[in-house]
């Protein structure tokens, strides 16, 4: 199976509001809506925060924003309805449809959602037991790969969904696509993680995170489900962040360079800072050879997104707690603040727009 868009592309969900029959007291059919707002045509990039609130332990919602921090917007209004955590959101090429990973508490697992922000409209995609911990959203059609909760408990694998409303026949033609018994597969090791797939430009790729038992991440790129191949294995150390399966030397959150000859991926570099650990960003061609170190230093740095205008990351300065959202270009030249945030409040998940 590869990252081929299907032949029947939707690019629309309809949602119908059903309405109750004429009653004495009327019943709000919009309650429990989350209201949303497209991204302005203008804007550059995506977001999540908790900048919104006065509490920085209130819940993240979705923003967009140009380049230069002008024009800053609150696309979702999920705590207006009730408490809620939106962390991460992958967006289709419209820009005003989008995959968000949300959970409603704390103790609860990630679930997938879909949204068109110009209408308010959601719908599930893979319930909180799914527990999915990365999506990204096909640049070619209405396909996403996500990954989550696999075939034993504790496992994490990939899997590729189309952008459609559920049936009891189809489930949005969902496939496990690192676990699967068809011929000349790979045998299916539940003890192996894969995590955060992210899709070359054609759609014919996808690089992940792999995590084998008592290993630490690697750059791996999924070609088929009977090929997939490492890209760049783990560096030196052996330290554990507490409370993660994240190991000095580590690699995570690979994703593709616009043209799909290149990779950037993050690597953690020590424990500590608060539980966060210390990450530098790393670039690599897509054959795994000519690494080099892109950001470098004693800050907490999360999951890149290489884009036309560079590559963007969300980075915690340790000394100030003070969260800000960062371009640099490949090279690691011409670093680029586009917001900070006073400390204690949190900016994450950035994805490039245009």
């Amino acid at each position: 199976m590869r990252w081929r868009p299907s032949p029947r592309l939707i690019t629309t969900l309809a949602l119908a509001a059903v309405l109750p029959a004429c009653t004495k007291t009327a019943t709000d059919p919009l309650a429990g809506v989350t209201r949303t707002v497209a991204p302005p045509t203008d804007a550059d990039l995506a977001f999540t925060s908790n900048g919104w609130s006065t509490d920085s332990t209130a819940g993240r919602e979705l923003f967009a924003a140009r380049l230069d921090g002008s024009e800053l917007t609150q696309l979702t209004f999920c705590n207006a309805v009730q408490p809620c955590d939106m962390i991460e959101a992958a967006f289709a090429s419209d820009h005003f449809r989008a995959a968000v990973r949300q959970r409603l508490s704390a103790d609860q697992s990630p679930s997938l959602l879909f949204f068109d922000l110009s209408r308010s409209a959601s719908a599930e995609l893979v319930p909180a037991s799914g527990a999915v911990s990365g999506v990204d959203w096909s640049p070619t059609g209405d396909i996403l790969a996500y990954s989550g909760a696999g075939t034993t408990a504790g496992s994490e694998d990939l899997f590729r969904t189309d952008v459609t409303r559920p049936t009891s026949d189809n489930q949005q033609n969902t496939a496990n696509l690192t676990c699967v018994n068809v011929l000349n597969a790979p045998p299916c090791d539940p003890t192996i993680l894969e995590l955060r797939p992210r899709l070359d430009a054609p759609s014919e790729t996808a690089v992940y995170e792999r995590i084998a038992p008592g290993g630490k991440g690697e750059v791996y790129v999924f070609l088929t489900t009977v090929q997939q191949t490492l890209v760049v294995p783990g560096g030196p150390g052996t330290d554990t962040l507490p409370g993660t399966h994240d190991v000095v030397g580590g690699n995570a959150d690979p994703d593709y360079s616009p043209d799909a000859t290149s990779i950037v991926f993050r690597r953690l570099t020590s424990v500590g800072n608060n539980g966060l650990g210390t990450w530098d960003l790393l670039t690599t061609k897509a054959d795994g050879t000519g690494i080099q170190t892109v950001v470098t230093g004693n800050a907490y740095r999360g999951a890149p997104d290489w884009g036309a205008q560079g590559i963007l990351f969300a980075e915690q300065d340790p000394a100030t707690n003070q969260y800000s959202l960062v371009v640099v270009q490949p090279d690691g030249s011409g670093r680029h603040v586009v917001l900070s945030l006073p400390a204690g409040f949190i900016l994450s998940y950035p994805r490039w727009l245009k």
